[in-house]
């Protein structure tokens, strides 16, 4: 059934050129204004008027080190305390915030690229604003927190989260184009069998340069820790399952919205992290771990990782920084 809203879309998308069909997912209210557009900083504008700033990527370059969480929605995150993490860093991802918020701890990141997202589930939004995480926003998502409530673009620091080839204001390659341009890129990792047809599949370490989709946020996550300083990812709640009964740990049933990570894992998410091995050396080489007990994604892409064991290493790392103060 054709809603008022996917109509008023499919209507926005008619009036831009095909290599700019894109930027149809922001309201024509919205604009980014470049004010140093090589680090990812502009002024966020609605209707004619300044709402605020998004912040330098070369402020967080390499700023950590180390280990993080990247916690993920799927239902398995219900059986876990975030609690428990003590201060490992984490990276949240959309509804996850449900889970913080739960568990009275806050997430030190957070990212949230999904249009439909900012837009179903606006409160959870407003929910991350209500945290001190630094926030990745798509620019559609910008566009409809100008929308709905502009300030939260002054509670929270920003970073606009581009996608590679869906960047805002430029308009897209063809495959082809992108490939060539990608190659002579040194931040960007194509997969080897990458196809001139359909989606990009690569890693990027830089994502002031825009970041490559992966078909799931968990691996933008991915990208954006690499960029901050951590080599080492232990990803929670990451079933993949959207064919299952309940696909994220807050909701079930027909309040449940679409998925297609099942649909897609195969041809786009698990190619994706098939790049996490052309990082390589000890300045770029990541190691990351599945911490569902229940996830569609094969063992030799990810490696398991059981709660147990994590909560090992954590004391292990715990014990170690104890004796280097200590020493």
């Amino acid at each position: 059934m054709l809603t008022p809203k996917k109509l008023r879309y499919k209507l926005r998308r008619l009036g831009f050129p095909r290599p700019l069909k894109h930027m149809a997912t922001a309201d024509p209210r919205f604009d980014l204004r470049s004010l140093d557009a090589s680090q990812g900083v502009y002024e966020i504008r609605w209707k004619n008027q300044c709402c605020g700033v998004t912040q330098s990527y070369q402020d967080i370059a390499s700023s950590v080190s180390g280990s993080c969480a990247v916690i993920c929605s799927g239902p398995s995150l219900a059986r876990i305390s975030l609690r428990e993490l003590g201060t490992q860093p984490t990276i949240g991802v959309n509804g996850a915030i449900k889970k913080f918020a739960a568990d009275q701890t806050c997430p030190h990141y957070f990212a949230i690229t999904d249009p439909d997202f900012f837009q179903s589930r606006f409160s959870m939004v407003q929910q991350v604003a209500d945290t001190t995480a630094k926030c990745f926003f798509s620019f559609a998502g910008l566009s409809t927190i100008c929308r709905r409530d502009p300030t939260i673009l002054r509670k929270v620091p920003i970073y606009l989260h581009d996608l590679a080839n869906h960047w805002y204001g430029r308009p897209k390659l063809s495959a082809a184009e992108f490939r060539s341009t990608a190659e002579r890129e040194s931040e960007f990792h194509l997969h080897p069998a990458y196809s001139q047809e359909g989606d990009a599949i690569g890693f990027s370490r830089n994502p002031s340069k825009g970041v490559f989709c992966g078909r799931t946020i968990a691996f933008r996550a991915l990208q954006i820790g690499h960029y901050l300083g951590f080599r080492t990812f232990h990803i929670f709640g990451m079933d993949m399952n959207s064919d299952a009964s309940q696909v994220r740990f807050y909701e079930q049933g027909l309040r449940s919205r679409p998925s297609n990570l099942t649909r897609d894992l195969d041809r786009f998410i698990i190619p994706s992290f098939e790049t996490l091995s052309l990082l390589e050396g000890d300045e770029h080489a990541v190691q990351v771990w599945n911490l569902s007990p229940c996830s569609q994604m094969p063992a030799n892409i990810v490696a398991p990782m059981s709660w147990s064991d994590y909560q090992q290493q954590l004391q292990q790392s715990a014990d170690s920084v104890a004796r280097d103060l200590a020493a």
